[in-house]
């Protein structure tokens, strides 16, 4: 039996109530201001980042999640037995994440051995809830029974086929 597992990082911007009710695993993206560290998700809201921005005259940096987060992350789903791992992140064009998930799938298959899990690291092509809702939709459906294929397949059909506009 198929045991779906699905990743994405802290910019999907996918509400908290979702991420619980259909069980998805957030890697963060580290913000830093004025000398201090943060968890994207975790660490600060949205709402308080927005504040961060209204009272600073310090814009925050960002730095991409690194390789070793997302091999942690593999080896847990691993560990509770899941089969399929499905990671969607934000765009490749805009961030190194893309890469050091990739680069985490590398690592995983030299350590557990290749095929001892399916990871599918997919680049959005864009961002926040451009993925986010689609990521939200993927775990539903795993969580409904659908099997892996057709929930790769709705992802990969996704981000091909998406356009988002922001305003």
């Amino acid at each position: 039996m198929e045991k779906i597992h699905i990743l994405t990082d802290s910019s999907s911007d996918i509400p908290h109530d979702l991420v619980e009710a259909h069980g998805i695993e957030i890697v963060p993206i580290m913000l830093t201001h004025e000398g201090r560290s943060f968890r994207e998700y975790y660490d600060i809201t949205s709402e308080d980042y927005c504040r961060l921005l209204e009272t600073s005259s310090e814009i925050p940096g960002t730095a991409m999640t690194t390789p070793t987060v997302f091999l942690e992350s593999y080896n847990r789903a691993f560990e509770r037995g899941c089969t399929h791992l499905l990671a969607v992140l934000i765009n490749g064009g805009g961030s190194g994440t893309y890469q050091a998930a990739c680069l985490a799938k590398s690592m995983f298959e030299e350590e557990q051995g290749e095929g001892k899990m399916t990871i599918e690291v997919i680049d959005s092509k864009t961002y926040s809830l451009g993925y986010g809702f689609p990521v939200t939709e993927a775990a539903r459906m795993a969580q409904n029974g659908v099997g892996y294929a057709a929930v790769r397949d709705y992802l990969l059909d996704w981000v091909d086929t998406a356009e988002v506009y922001f305003s």
